[in-house]
């Protein structure tokens, strides 16, 4: 006696292909939720050593050139996105610190995204370091100051 069941190579091969992809997906799933936990940020002393490196400092305007000019301007100027030359702040003391931490986590009721995951941990610092050091420059075209005046 059969029992009627009649599979072809096509729906083998179909039905193989589909247990295996549920597998890959189980897989994929449980690695995603087991990231591990994302790296301390660094000292504001390790920040200042970083930015004795003249390397690091060209890492850094490199990366804000590329992901940060568009709303910062391409001096810090300002553009829809805070002056960065000037003294002023409107998140935080203006530290390199505060500035990884923003660039870490982002102020989306501004429209600042969170860059942590985006930009390599390593060139987030750089970035950091390389934005500290823009306070003072005010170019010709920065927007006015906002948010409160910070003393170094």
């Amino acid at each position: 006696m059969t029992s009627g069941w009649k599979i072809s190579a096509k729906q083998l091969t179909f039905l193989i292909l589909a247990a295996l992809l549920l597998g890959l997906g189980a897989v994929l799933i449980k690695n995603l939720a087991h990231k591990p936990p994302p790296r301390p940020l660094p000292s504001q002393n390790e920040l200042d050593e970083l930015a004795k490196n003249p390397a690091s400092l060209l890492r850094g305007q490199a990366v804000f050139l590329l992901r940060c000019a568009l709303c910062h301007g391409e001096k810090g100027e300002g553009k829809t996105g805070a002056n960065l030359t000037d003294a002023y702040w409107l998140h935080g003391s203006g530290s390199t610190l505060d500035i990884l931490r923003i660039s870490h986590t982002g102020v989306l009721d501004k429209g600042m995204p969170s860059w942590s995951g985006v930009i390599d941990f390593d060139d987030l610092n750089a970035t950091a370091v390389y934005v500290r050091r823009l306070r003072g420059t005010i170019p010709a075209s920065a927007k006015a100051p906002q948010g409160d005046l910070v003393k170094d």
